[in-house]
């Protein structure tokens, strides 16, 4: 049997309100290690492969650590060393040696060292720093932003692949220097 036509009616589906999701927020945990050996601060918690590392103040008295940030940034630190993990696109390093590896997905990845700010431009880079205030930096390759805060953004150094500076502590500026391997390795 047939259906008349007109008495049919067609009956529009309403989609499914779907939930809103909550706006991101930071990690508590911004990164996780995952390599070496490495002691921290009481407290700090990671120490083997695939545990997480807390923001915070962290040192690695002997040995190195190397760790992930959830932002896609790969970091080694040598000891002895102390930095602080901002977030996850910023580290502050204390004393130390410390390496980056980022990818595109961290762009704008920063390393603070005494007066030195390193800006990543998607690249691998070494920062060096002492108590004193002396403060170092090396592209190993790629691009990035060093600047002091004394120069104006037009004098801040573009580093290269290949270029190294060292912060001289009278003039408060970045000098080229020749790459030193003992300094970076």
């Amino acid at each position: 049997a047939t259906v008349p036509e007109s008495s049919v009616s067609i009956v529009a589906e309403q989609p499914t309100p779907v939930p809103s999701l909550p706006k991101p927020v930071q990690p508590e945990i911004p990164a996780v290690v995952v390599g070496t050996f490495w002691e921290n601060n009481p407290g700090s918690g990671a120490s083997r492969s695939g545990e997480p590392i807390t923001t915070g103040e962290h040192e690695v008295k002997e040995g190195a650590v190397e760790f992930r940030l959830y932002t896609g940034v790969r970091v080694n630190v040598e000891g002895p060393a102390r930095f602080s993990i901002e977030s996850g696109m910023k580290i502050r390093l204390i004393s130390g040696r410390i390496a980056a590896e980022v990818l595109p997905t961290a762009v704008g990845f920063q390393v603070e060292a005494n007066s030195v700010s390193v800006t990543d431009f998607g690249t691998r880079f070494a920062v060096t720093a002492n108590r004193e205030g002396d403060s170092a930096v090396h592209v190993y390759d790629g691009l990035v932003k060093a600047t002091t805060g004394r120069e104006s953004d037009d004098e801040a150094s573009l580093l290269q692949t290949d270029d190294t500076r060292r912060l001289n502590l009278k003039t408060g500026l970045l000098e080229p220097i020749r790459f030193d391997e003992k300094l970076f390795a």
